[in-house]
């Protein structure tokens, strides 16, 4: 009688209100569709060789991961994606684990990348009309908005707003995601305006002219600093890996939300495959038409200089108060004299990187949500108190994370530099999900079989999940590989990786508290973890 009160809940408060449209533009812009304008900074000059448009294809390995997602949410279509699948699977301790590992990596992004579309979204943008019209009002705003002061404060009140939209529900969280896409897209028709308008030939006068240095003295000094002209087979391998597959973590969430979209396996399909079309064919766009106009040598220049010694950047270029990336949003100095296409271009960036970091958070809150339902952390957390349906504990909890991580990201250059590698963390979460998957026909037979036969299907006499599980568990362990290549180079810390085991002991120290507190007062946590969870 007393298991019978302990698992008396019927339904857990959220209501299935997310369309299949919905799903796929969330999945879509969740990454950051426009983080592709940093990382053709940082991958060329980590791993000299590589181009960007090229290492597109490499998305292709996130297909299998995507399609073991599909399989887990049709067949546990609740809130809180892999914390279920492998709870219900392997072990609720494990399940925490690589929930609280993606959980947590997606909030330390919320926060600290809020600094990314203030720098270079924001100042950048700012600093090129300075550059481009001679004005140096314009810059000094931008160096004034550099500061570490003014960053938090802005990225505190944009996380206020953040955490205004939770509070507006699923839907709120939604349509702004359209938002997301759509500037996306217009950023990418700004660049190929600008290259049928400009071109490399504008640019290059316009840079020799402004910059403080000249076209081709960059590409020399790129050379000296250890650029390479041409590609190379492995960098492009690692960096596309490490920098464009990184550019799909989160596009997963809509599995996450299992429980509130609406006629589940077919929107899943278009969320979890259409989102990553959608991805590589704007990153393929915006890599290859910023190489149009700039010139892929001399980007590849500039990135190496940078990498190298930012001071060496061409005077323009060099920052007062942080590292002086040459992102696009300051080269559209050189592309353009037109202070609106140059201030359009930055907002673009501004827009969808705010909104994708709402994305990147809101997932986690369902997360949070299922494993308060599951009684792993208290039970306040599940509890649905405002009129939008939405979780106010939960949102609170996740909001004041990503403000720690704002901070930290801000105001501590290691761990600053750290967090970069938080990929570790999620990979080492799918290297569990994927082991989920190639057990789970075997260990939870009576949930497979009770699923729906799109998800009974098999190869060979294989069930598909388990080929795909297999799948998941290869890619993990080989990003996991080429993630670390910096280390093995020497170019990063070992001690980089302290920040990546505190994000998984911490979840199994949890784990041990509820056991053990939940034991104290009779409570079988493991009857519940015998079923999936209501509606």
């Amino acid at each position: 009688m007393a298991t019978q009160d302990v698992f008396i809940r019927k339904s857990s408060g959220l209501t299935r209100q997310i369309s299949a449209r919905d799903a796929l533009m969330y999945c879509a812009m969740n990454p950051g569709l426009l983080y592709a304008l940093v990382y053709i900074v940082w991958a060329p000059a980590f791993f000299p060789g590589a181009h960007m448009g090229i290492g597109v294809l490499f998305v292709l390995l996130i297909f299998p991961i995507a399609g073991l997602y599909w399989y887990f949410s049709v067949s546990m279509p609740r809130s809180g994606g892999e914390y279920i699948y492998i709870s219900r699977t392997l072990h609720p301790s494990l399940g925490l684990f690589a929930s609280f590992a993606i959980s947590i990596t997606a909030l330390s992004w919320t926060g600290q990348i809020q600094d990314w579309w203030i720098r270079w979204g924001l100042a950048d943008a700012i600093r090129a009309v300075g550059i481009s019209s001679g004005n140096q009002g314009w810059i000094d705003l931008a160096n004034f908005i550099d500061q570490p002061i003014v960053r938090f404060l802005l990225g505190t009140a944009a996380l206020v707003l953040t955490g205004w939209l939770f509070l507006k529900g699923a839907k709120a969280m939604m349509r702004v995601s359209y938002w997301a896409v759509a500037f996306a897209w217009l950023a990418v028709a700004i660049l190929g305006f600008l290259l049928v308008v400009t071109g490399q030939d504008g640019f290059r006068e316009n840079f020799n002219r402004l910059s403080g240095a000249e076209y081709d003295a960059i590409l020399q000094a790129g050379k000296e600093a250890g650029a390479i002209f041409g590609i190379s087979f492995v960098p492009l391998m690692y960096a596309a890996v490490t920098y464009i597959n990184l550019n799909t973590l989160g596009q997963t969430f809509s599995a996450n939300l299992a429980g509130e979209i609406r006629g589940v396996g077919r929107s899943q399909a278009l969320a979890l495959f259409g989102s990553l079309v959608m991805q590589m064919a704007i990153w393929f766009a915006a890599y290859m038409l910023v190489y149009g106009i700039v010139g892929t040598n001399f980007m590849h220049s500039l990135d190496a200089i940078w990498a190298d010694d930012p001071s060496k950047l061409p005077p323009a270029l060099v920052h007062e108060h942080t590292s002086s990336e040459p992102v696009p949003m300051l080269l559209v100095a050189f592309m353009t004299g037109n202070p609106i296409l140059q201030l359009l271009f930055g907002l673009c960036f501004i827009v969808a990187t705010w909104v994708s970091l709402a994305g990147l958070g809101f997932a986690p809150i369902r997360n949070v949500f299922a494993w308060s339902f599951d009684r792993l952390i208290p039970t306040k957390f599940s509890e649905i108190t405002t009129r939008y349906r939405a979780p106010l504990w939960a949102i609170v909890a996740v909001i004041v994370a990503a403000e720690v991580f704002l901070w930290l990201g801000i105001y501590s250059p290691a761990y600053s530099s750290a967090i970069l590698y938080t990929i570790v963390a999620w990979f080492v979460a799918w290297i569990v999900l994927g082991i989920a998957g190639i057990v789970y026909p075997y260990r939870r037979r009576e949930l497979f079989e009770a699923g729906p036969p799109a998800t009974q299907r098999r190869i060979a006499g294989i069930p598909v999940i388990s080929i795909l599980g297999f799948l998941t568990l290869a890619v993990s362990i080989f990003t996991e590989w080429a993630v670390a290549q910096p280390f093995f180079r020497g170019a990063a810390e070992p001690n980089q990786y302290l920040t990546v085991l505190g994000m998984l002991v911490i979840p199994l120290v949890i784990y041990l508290i509820a056991h053990v507190y939940h034991s104290s007062k009779g409570i079988p946590l493991k009857v519940q973890f015998s079923q999936v969870p209501p509606e």
